[in-house]
């Protein structure tokens, strides 16, 4: 584990290979940042999904995909602090378990690491945006692909801090809830 934020409910890990043949998904760029009515998606393995299954190791075909649209971008406390966070608000159906999982636009680029629901709210659901935690893995100098709307994606390679020297090689970033 590279890092974990409790408030913004994620982990960053370096895998030493990568995870059954999986290519990390490419981050949004942030020039260009998702808005207001655009489609997004929850992928992720739902708790009430995965009660019904028998097994303990999941693939991509296990996922299930949620669709909504961006009801609103805003600052506000976050859900599992008293922090000021950006976020989006969004009208796509989660459940238990997709907290932590990604938030992708109509082309597969993270645009956001789902939160929750507040405790009344059955229609809007929350995501942290994208860039809180790209701020992070920039500040421990971990690579990770950017999408670019409309182009091909790049790799990006931060300058590694001096207090700790970090390989630069590519290497998969993957989250996961907490």
């Amino acid at each position: 584990i590279l890092t974990e934020s409790n408030e913004m409910d994620f982990s960053a890990l370096r895998l030493s290979s990568s995870l059954q043949g999986k290519t990390p998904l490419k981050i949004r760029e942030t020039q260009n940042p998702v808005q207001q009515a655009d489609e997004v998606y929850a992928i992720g393995f739902p708790e009430t999904a995965t009660v019904l299954q028998s097994i303990n190791t999941y693939t991509s075909a296990d996922a299930t995909i949620t669709q909504g649209i961006v009801n609103k971008i805003g600052v506000g406390l976050n859900l599992h602090s008293s922090a000021n966070t950006t976020f989006i608000q969004t009208s796509c159906n989660l459940d238990n378990g997709n907290s932590g999982g990604p938030m992708v636009d109509e082309y597969g680029y993270v645009v956001g690491i789902w939160q929750g629901s507040t405790e009344n709210a059955t229609d809007y659901y929350y995501a942290i945006e994208i860039s809180q935690v790209t701020e992070v893995l920039d500040s421990l100098g971990v690579p990770y692909e950017i999408g670019i709307v409309g182009s091909t994606p790049v790799v990006t390679e931060p300058e590694p801090t001096e207090t700790e020297p970090v390989e630069t090689e590519s290497k998969p970033v993957e989250t996961e809830s907490k």
